[in-house]
């Protein structure tokens, strides 16, 4: 068997990089299908939200959930205004932190994430 050339590497990393590119492109694709499946209008970012608060409980503090999501908290805020203003989640203080927030899913994001949730498991 010849050894591995630097063009050989190089091409297995490009190829490897495609593969990536189209594994996120095809996951867009099906996050997509699924919305339009179950009639709902989600980014993916906002999906990904919904559901942490779908499953991990009401009343979580936003910096909890960044954390939980792996994202920064300006990132978390952007999307919780977002989805705020669609009516899917609300924010009220924090009884113990005043500088902090406490999220939860209203009805319309419960119903939002549970035919999101029906779609996938259909598909």
């Amino acid at each position: 068997m010849a050894p591995r050339t630097a063009e050989h590497q190089v091409t297995e990393e490009i190829g490897s990089s495609l593969l990536a590119v189209a594994r996120v492109m095809n996951q867009v694709r099906v996050h997509e299908a699924l919305c339009k499946q179950a009639g709902v209008d989600l980014d993916r970012g906002g999906a990904a939200l919904l559901y942490k608060l779908y499953v991990e409980g009401e009343n979580v503090r936003l910096t909890d959930l960044a954390e939980r999501l792996g994202i920064d908290s300006p990132a978390v805020t952007r999307k919780v205004q977002q989805l705020e203003r669609r009516d899917l989640l609300s924010r009220s203080p924090d009884p113990q932190d005043a500088r902090a927030s406490r999220l939860r899913l209203t009805a319309g994001g419960r119903a939002a994430i549970e035919c999101l949730l029906g779609a996938r498991q259909a598909w």
